[in-house]
Order: C-alpha cells, then sequence, then structure tokens
C-alpha cells in the first residue's frame, strides 16, 4: 500500500508535468516561441542587438530597496501596503513601499519590451543573479517579505467581515505569502519580484477600498466588475516574471507522451495495488519526455549534485520556492478576480502571461512544491531529493527500456504530506476534523479547476477533459477515491 501512496503523490508531479501535447499545442508553442524569438541578424552576430530596455529595467531595479523607495516601521507597525499591521517583530526596521502608477507603467514596460528579445532576455535573467549586497536593500526585502504576508494577514480579517466575499478570494489571497527563511545571497531577482508583489498587494487593497461603498472592504466586487481589470493585469504580470525569474518559461512541456496512456498506467498500478498484486509504474512509453524535461526539471528546481547527492546550495531552495509561490499566488490571485468579473478564458489572453500547453502544468507543479513547503519545508526538500538520487537517470536524461523506477525509502515523509494534504496536519481527535477534511476536499478540487481554468486560455485540448472526467468519475480511478486515499491513518479492518 505503500508504493501506491508514492505513486498517489506522484500524479501532479509527473501526470500532469511530464504531459503530451498535440500538433496544434506544439504548433502554439512554436508561434510563441517565434514571438519571443530573437532577429535573425542580432542571433548570429552581425548586428548589435539594442538594450536599451534591459538597461532601463535593471537601473530601475538597483535603486528598489535604497533610500527614497522605502519606509521606516516604527513599533512594529506601518501602513505602507494600504493596511495597518501590527505586531512585526523589532528586526523589521523597513519596508519597500509600493511604486507610484508612473514608476509602475515603466518598470513594466521596460520589462516587457526586454521580454521581446531573446538576446535581453538571456541579459536581464543574467543580471537579476546579481547578488545584493547592499545590507540597506536586504534589510528592506527581509522587512517587506514580513510586512506582506502580515498584511495578507490583515487583509483576509477585513474581508471576513463581508458575508458574500468568496472563499476562493481568500484562499487566493493567503497564497500570496512569500518565505524568504532559507538564508543565502538575496538577488536582484529577489528585490524586483519582491517589489512586484508589493504592487500587486498595494493595488488590489486600493481598488477594493475604491469600490467599497459605505461597506467594508470587500464589498461592492459584483457591481464593480470593470475595476478589478487592473488586478488581473498585475497579477498576470507578475506571474509572467516570477516564471522567468523561475526559469520555467522557457521549458517545453510537450513532449510526445500521451497523456490518457499515462492515467492508464497510473490506474492500473492502483488496481493491481488495491487486489494486492505489483503497482510498478512502466515508464517505457515515455522514455524521450522523461529524457527531454527531466534534466530542465532538475535545473528549474535549482538542483545541484553535491557529494554524490542532488540538493541545494545555501539560498538555492528558497530562491526556487519564492518564485513558485509567487507564481503560484499571482495566477490564483488573477483567476480568483477573472472569475468574479467575467474575465476567464480568452479574456485572459494577452495580459502580460503567454498562455500556452505548459501554464496549467507549471501551476500544478508550483502548486504541488508549495504545498509541501508549507506542510514540512525540510520533509519536502528531502522528498524531492530523494526521489532524483534514486533515479538519477531523470537528472541525467539517460532513461532506457531496461530503466525502472526506484522508490527511495522516504515513505514516513510520503505519508505525512499526503496525510497533510487529506487534513491539514489536524488531530483526528479534533471537533472540527470532519469539516477540515472538507475544506481540504474542496481546496485540491479548487486546484484542478484553476488548471482547467488555465488550459481553457490556451492550452492541450485532452488535458481539461482528462481532469473534467477524473473530478467527476465516482469509480475508484476518480478524483473523490484518490483524495480518500491520501488519508494514511490506519482503518478498522485493514492490515
Amino acid at each position: 500500500m505503500r508504493k501506491h501512496i508514492v505513486l498517489a503523490l506522484l500524479v501532479p508531479i509527473l501526470a500532469l508535468t511530464l504531459i503530451s501535447c498535440d500538433a496544434s499545442m506544439r504548433t502554439s508553442f512554436a508561434n510563441f516561441l517565434g514571438g519571443l524569438g530573437g532577429n535573425v541578424y542580432i542571433d548570429s552576430g552581425l548586428v548589435e542587438a539594442n538594450k536599451e530596455d534591459v538597461k532601463a529595467a535593471v537601473a530601475t531595479i538597483a535603486g528598489l530597496g535604497s533610500e527614497g523607495s522605502t519606509d521606516t516601521v516604527s513599533g512594529g507597525s506601518t501602513s505602507a501596503m494600504g493596511l495597518a499591521v501590527t505586531g512585526l517583530d523589532p528586526t523589521v526596521t523597513t519596508v519597500m513601499i509600493p511604486q507610484g502608477d508612473a514608476d509602475q507603467k515603466k518598470l513594466k514596460d521596460d520589462l516587457s519590451n526586454t521580454l521581446n528579445s531573446t538576446q535581453q532576455t538571456q541579459d536581464f535573467k543574467d543580471e537579476m543573479k546579481e547578488p545584493v549586497s547592499d545590507p540597506d536593500r536586504i534589510a528592506a526585502v527581509e522587512g517587506t517579505v514580513a510586512v506582506i504576508n502580515a498584511t495578507v494577514d490583515a487583509l483576509l480579517v477585513e474581508l471576513d467581515k463581508v458575508a458574500d466575499v468568496d472563499d476562493a478570494i481568500k484562499d487566493a489571497l493567503g497564497n500570496l505569502k512569500l518565505d524568504y527563511t532559507d538564508g543565502g545571497d538575496l538577488t536582484e531577482g529577489d528585490v524586483l519580484l519582491v517589489q512586484l508583489m508589493t504592487n500587486l498587494i498595494s493595488n488590489t487593497i486600493s481598488t477594493l477600498d475604491s469600490i467599497k461603498g459605505d461597506g467594508d472592504l470587500g464589498s461592492g466586487l459584483d457591481s464593480h466588475k470593470d475595476d478589478l481589470l487592473p488586478i488581473i493585469n498585475d497579477a498576470l504580470f507578475t506571474a509572467q516574471i516570477a516564471e522567468e525569474l523561475a526559469g520555467s518559461a522557457s521549458i517545453d512541456f510537450s513532449g510526445q507522451l500521451k497523456f490518457e496512456d499515462f492515467f492508464d498506467e497510473f490506474f492500473k498500478g492502483i488496481r493491481a495495488s488495491r487486489d494486492g498484486g505489483s503497482d510498478d509504474f512502466d515508464i517505457t512509453p515515455f522514455i524521450g519526455s522523461i529524457n527531454n524535461l527531466g534534466p530542465e526539471l532538475v535545473k528549474m528546481f535549482g538542483l545541484k549534485k553535491i557529494d554524490g547527492s542532488y540538493g541545494w546550495k545555501i539560498g538555492g531552495y528558497r530562491k526556487f520556492i519564492s518564485t513558485q509561490q509567487a507564481y503560484r499566488g499571482a495566477l490564483e490571485h488573477a483567476l480568483t478576480f477573472a472569475g468574479k468579473g467575467d474575465y476567464l478564458g480568452n479574456k485572459l489572453k494577452n495580459r502580460g502571461l503567454v498562455f500556452d500547453g505548459s501554464t496549467a502544468i507549471k501551476y500544478l507543479l508550483a502548486v504541488i512544491v508549495t504545498e509541501g513547503n508549507e506542510w514540512n519545508p525540510v520533509g519536502i526538500k528531502k522528498i524531492i531529493s530523494a526521489l532524483i538520487d534514486a533515479n538519477d537517470w531523470i537528472a541525467t536524461g539517460t532513461a532506457t527500456s531496461n530503466t525502472k523506477w526506484t522508490d527511495p525509502d522516504i515513505d514516513d515523509e510520503l505519508e505525512d504530506f499526503s496525510q497533510y494534504l487529506y487534513d491539514n496536519g489536524t488531530n483526528a481527535d479534533d471537533e472540527d476534523y470532519d469539516e477540515i477534511v472538507k475544506v481540504r476536499r474542496i481546496h485540491l478540487k479548487n486546484i484542478l479547476q484553476n488548471a482547467m481554468k488555465l488550459n481553457d486560455v490556451a492550452g492541450i485540448g485532452d488535458l481539461t477533459e482528462a481532469i473534467d472526467e477524473f473530478l467527476k468519475d465516482d469509480s475508484e480511478s476518480g478524483f473523490d477515491a484518490w483524495f480518500d486515499d491520501l488519508d494514511t491513518t490506519e482503518k478498522e479492518g485493514e492490515d
């Protein structure tokens, strides 16, 4: 049964990341790459690229967190982002303030123009890896992360006062929090991401305040749908930058793997496990996709082989998880307000983030690692490292028809993570336990529905259908059965 649990947790990691696409998606992705492609003369070195946009963006970013773009936190309190927060740690003395409208527009324009050039995009990524040495800027970034998280909590308290604010909005806002506790050098990319998240949260609060009328914050959403569009645009742009900084923007998840075949193999193993047989997962049909995508994913995760084992250098995990948190949070923020304002589907196109067949997959990948980080940062790091250590062919792209999946010795961690997904780590004796499990079921179902919404903008035709069938299937192969199997506690009558 424990191997069954391993497979259950690998669904979002493998079945929804090592995924196929049809010819139309591959064409879409090619067109996307073409849109960001460079000039043949520039790429060949015959003509020097215009780098004014990236120079302007980098110059602006270099000033973020410095005097003039920060505010002092006094007595553990600040209203820098539009809501009063108190009780901040005494070490928080400085916070980055939201940019004004003109400065936000200029930064967005410079970054957008930069990302429209292959050469400038690479220069931008290189510049964003540069460490920040100014201690005042470092303190400002760290302080701002604390203020962001406290402001999100304060906003949720305000929204609880309004009866008709959807739980989905509260969930999305909760996922805007960042985690910068892993140490290591802060980079210019970290500074940029924190500034964009600051702008997004501040703009959201400002918009909610402007439409609430005589009511509390969160009132008036249904009657001011057009006013929600700037929030959606900000969120999608933030997601685009997070995707670039994460190194996932250029990953092609298309491959030749057939989604339905992957699920067939997965559920075949589950059924065999339930019948007391072997649940071995046959990777043979998917070798090409794994060999292409595996090394890219390992690189995106920031994993390095250190003393014979895959892991993160100091600060590497923080950089990885913070971009994933920002990407997930910004996407869910956009989807939630898009749903409220009737801007889903094609209406989400051309608003910053480039939607393609990989968007939903990248979102699901961000979800699984951020959920894991919320459960236990040390635990999710061990799971990821152990999975790659035991199956080095993923990182090296050397799988063959004779390659077998190896289960690492992480059953305890997998069971704990599985249980967290099921009940949020709540003691079964808690009087609200059943309600918490119900909320968790809805939470995970909403995540898959978010993936469908992202895929519906411009994605893989089979994916939406497959997720929809998975959610509606009331058999042992459906969502509810999968969710129930996340509960690893011993049931009466079980061995």
